[in-house]
């Protein structure tokens, strides 16, 4: 797999990361229906974490494939995160959207009623910087 291309969304949820990858031409890989598909709606455990991984990086490599640039649409909000979807079979890029706590705290009420804060606190207090 040579010249091929991904690129990891980071930021929190709400932030955007999923608008923006349906915008663009590329495949998106989505953490959110990879879930689905693996373990079902809601929180994960660690083991069922596992097996999104597993799932969705069988499917990363199967699009590079037939594609040169695939998004990976999650959080990536920590450096061990990110490190695991970095390869020397492609180039690792990173789309960061800032948008602060506040700002995706008021988009969670808004969007669908769905009600993630805890979430996104938790990602929040967890993020590490990409220099990490």
């Amino acid at each position: 797999m040579r010249n091929k291309t991904v690129i990891l969304t980071v930021g929190l949820p709400r932030a955007g990361k999923t608008s923006w990858a349906n915008m663009q031409r590329f495949a998106v890989i989505s953490v959110e229906a990879a879930k689905i598909v693996v373990a079902g709606p809601g929180r994960l455990s660690a083991e069922a974490a596992n097996r999104v991984h597993f799932f969705m990086m069988k499917m990363l490599r199967v699009l590079l494939l037939a594609q040169d640039t695939v998004v990976v649409d999650w959080t990536f909000h920590t450096a061990e995160s990110r490190a695991r979807w970095r390869s020397k079979h492609w180039q690792t890029y990173y789309k960061v959207f800032e948008a602060s706590l506040e700002q995706c705290l008021e988009r969670s009420v808004v969007a669908e009623g769905l009600d993630i804060a805890e979430v996104i606190r938790d990602f929040h207090d967890e993020f590490e910087p990409l220099s990490k």
